[in-house]
């Protein structure tokens, strides 16, 4: 009897995150790179927000779709693990800006009907607990925003689909609460 052929390791991670010099960033900093790092390497920009954007290495539109098209066929639904975040509270007024601890989340990918869902648990001395709950569609592209939740998100796929990542930011009584993600299947 032959042995089973090993699946293939995933691709290297394909994102990154850059930020513009006036993002708040905590005392513990951010994952973020600097946003001549990714045009040096080439990426191409995917999506962003008034603090961070997400660069991708480019992608091939053809090759993407016909992921996509595998992927419904196999699993149509894909889970994502969290594996880099960070996230600040800027409470305004001149105060220092504080680092939020990122507690774990949830981001599931419906590449079937093109749908997302994500959900990421901070807190911070000044906030308490905090939740942002997103869920929106997804471009054939790879490109997604929210459309309902409590924050506003917004990020992308990767060419491979093994990555995804968003910013979010949320308006608080004690300020805005801002950051990025960063999910592996």
């Amino acid at each position: 009897m032959a042995e089973p052929t090993p699946a293939p390791p995933p691709p290297a991670v394909q994102l990154a995150w850059t930020r513009y010099a006036w993002t708040p960033r905590g005392p513990d900093g951010d994952i973020a790179a600097s946003l001549g790092d990714a045009l040096q390497a080439g990426a191409e920009k995917v999506s962003g927000s008034m603090y961070y954007h997400l660069y991708r290495t480019p992608v091939d539109a053809a090759a993407m779709a016909s992921a996509w098209a595998a992927q419904v066929a196999s699993a149509p639904i894909v889970g994502f693990r969290l594996t880099q975040a960070s996230a600040a509270l800027s409470p305004g007024n001149f105060q220092p800006v504080q680092s939020v601890n990122v507690q774990g989340g949830s981001m599931y990918v419906d590449f079937g009907r093109s749908q997302f869902a994500t959900s990421l648990n901070l807190d911070n001395p000044a906030i308490g607990q905090q939740q942002i709950n997103a869920s929106g569609s997804i471009t054939p592209q790879g490109v997604f925003q929210g459309v309902s939740g409590n924050a506003n998100v917004a990020g992308g796929l990767s060419g491979s689909l093994h990555d995804a990542g968003y910013t979010f930011d949320k308006t608080l009584p004690a300020g805005t609460l801002t950051g990025v993600t960063l999910w592996r299947r």
